[in-house]
């Protein structure tokens, strides 16, 4: 990143132990920086599953294995949930741009539960 001219580092005398650099972004830095922000907000929202392949195969496989399969997503969704809430938990002093990233997972976490129940309930009517 200093290569590419983005930040710029100061060498400072240390007491104790050896020199260090400190790095501060330069307005070369700042500008690309934005450039970052400005793609990341304007492209594409990927909501892709590593678990997709096991939902669009369930079909092809014994029904009640194929409804422990599901049953096993539930649980690890609502471990990860779990999980979630207690990070929230432990850095609730963190700023509000911080905390609403484990609100935005926790709701993901029941939209998927939600959705995981309709269709474990359409997929035994099938």
């Amino acid at each position: 990143m200093s290569e590419k001219g983005y930040l710029q580092s100061d060498i400072v005398k240390g007491d104790k132990f050896a020199d260090k650099a400190i790095y501060s972004i330069t307005n070369q830095g700042k500008a690309y920086f934005k450039e970052l922000m400005v793609s990341c907000a304007a492209g594409p929202v990927p909501l892709l599953f590593d678990f997709n392949v096991v939902i669009t195969n369930l079909n092809k496989m014994d029904k009640a294995d194929a409804l422990e399969l599901v049953s096993a997503l539930r649980r690890s969704i609502q471990s990860s949930a779990e999980s979630n809430e207690g990070y929230a938990r432990e850095f609730a002093d963190i700023p509000l741009v911080g905390r609403t990233i484990f609100e935005q997972q926790q709701l993901l976490y029941r939209a998927l539960l939600e959705w995981l129940d309709h269709f474990e309930g359409q997929f035994l009517e099938e």
